[in-house]
């Protein structure tokens, strides 16, 4: 599961800021985005009032979903979004595309508070140590290949091991960044068929993937040497 790949293209340069946030603690944008699921799209479209100061929600009537800049894969809010005492300055969409591995999918939010800020304002989740810089919650894995696949809790989550082959492994996170900020994201990492990101990523059906910048990996790129690079 090697989450550091997002470091190829994670986002920098978000600066902090101190102009009014949008929103009084009341927003509600992450209680439906902890369960990495559609229900966080769904919610965007019903409400996007509380955030259209910050960042533009781009909406059907079902689903709604905020757009990054394609190159560096970020956009950052106008003005920042506060809940529960948290200040979300941006949001993140990344798909990392692997020949070996299969597909890496990451979105979620940059948070102007540390790691262990917002691991203590969201103690309803049970947190579990990745690496030193990161925890994760959340965690489940779907075996494709089952009789009848469904998703089961997956304690296992190690750093730098990638899902098994015909395995999905979906997870919440949160990274410690260098500028103490931190990233609070939702990952589908592996065999993620059609069918599974249709079910839990429905705004990339809307996107066409346009808003996505694959990273391709070549056939001679073998697991060691790709984990090797991105440790």
């Amino acid at each position: 599961m090697p989450k550091k790949l997002v470091t190829l293209i994670c986002l920098s340069l978000l600066s902090q800021t101190s102009i009014a946030a949008v929103g009084n603690s009341t927003n509600t944008v992450l209680n439906t985005f902890t369960n990495c699921d559609h229900t966080f799209f769904q919610h965007l479209a019903q409400t996007q009032d509380e955030i259209k100061d910050a960042v533009g929600v781009i909406t059907t009537e079902e689903i709604g979903y905020i757009a990054p800049d394609k190159e560096n894969h970020t956009v950052q809010f106008k003005k920042p979004v506060t809940f529960n005492g948290l200040t979300l300055i941006g949001y993140q969409d990344i798909h990392v595309k692997t020949a070996l591995l299969g597909d890496y999918y990451y979105w979620g939010f940059v948070i102007q508070e540390n790691m262990d800020t917002v691991k203590q304002q969201l103690n309803t989740l049970q947190w579990q140590q990745y690496s030193s810089s990161a925890y994760v919650a959340n965690t489940e894995i779907l075996d494709t290949q089952a009789d009848s696949p469904t998703w089961a809790p997956n304690p296992y989550v190690i750093d730098g091991i990638a899902p098994r082959a015909h395995t999905v492994e979906k997870s919440l996170s949160l990274e410690k960044q260098p500028d103490g900020t931190s990233i609070l994201s939702c990952s589908l990492q592996g065999d993620v068929s059609e069918t599974v990101l249709a079910m839990y990523r429905p705004d990339l059906k809307l996107k066409q993937l346009q808003f996505l910048q694959d990273i391709e990996l070549t056939p001679e790129q073998n697991t060691t040497e790709l984990l090797e690079e991105n440790s």
